[in-house]
């Protein structure tokens, strides 16, 4: 079995006088470990916590080298970064990623 670790997710810091960051962001694996060769899923979710539409948001995605790509929803964050143009009010968007384990030991993602 596989060790499944999350590095970290973050937005952007908040802009100068601005007292909370306009989104928050979670990663998730849908397990805890896994054998090689196993199909896993990664999910992030970008949620706003600011009254006013957040436009702009872009993320970059790290795999450690055991965890391969498979695809991503949306497909453009098959590249290496998501991009959310526009997040509304107390809204959210999801980024579903399929990777495979391809190496024993702990492995990692960060967004």
């Amino acid at each position: 079995m596989v060790a499944l670790c999350l590095l970290g997710a973050s937005v952007a810091p908040p802009a100068a006088g601005a007292e909370q960051a306009p989104a928050s962001l979670s990663l998730a694996f849908d397990r805890q470990a896994a054998p090689v060769g196993q199909h896993l899923h990664l999910t992030a979710t970008l949620t706003s916590a600011s009254q006013d539409p957040v436009f702009g948001t872009i993320a970059s995605l790290s795999l450690s080298p055991g965890l391969r790509l498979l695809s991503a929803d949306p497909v453009s964050a098959s590249l290496g970064t998501w991009s959310v143009p526009r997040l509304d009010p107390a809204g959210s968007e999801t980024l579903d990623l399929r990777v495979e384990v391809t190496a024993p030991g702990t492995q990692t993602a960060s967004v």
